[in-house]
């Protein structure tokens, strides 16, 4: 598919000028059976909800852990 492409490019292109990165997906088997977000259940959006916040924390500790390390290596 394209959207790993793309990812392996964003990968490479931060590895090849030293920076960290981090790439959140939203991976479905249902693609082709409805459209992203139309006509989900209650438990479907409960747990949509839940894997957002996951993802939102996940990102907060890794920006914290990114300033930290930068704040370590100043002389």
């Amino acid at each position: 598919g394209g959207v790993d492409m793309e990812v392996s490019a964003f990968f490479s292109a931060a590895n090849n000028i030293g920076v960290s990165c981090l790439a959140l997906l939203y991976v479905t088997d249902t693609i082709a059976k409805r459209l992203f977000f139309r006509n989900l259940t209650v438990e479907e959006r409960k747990t949509i909800k839940a894997a957002r916040q996951q993802a939102i924390t996940l990102l907060c500790e890794f920006i914290a852990h990114q300033n930290a390390s930068k704040i370590q290596k100043k002389p």
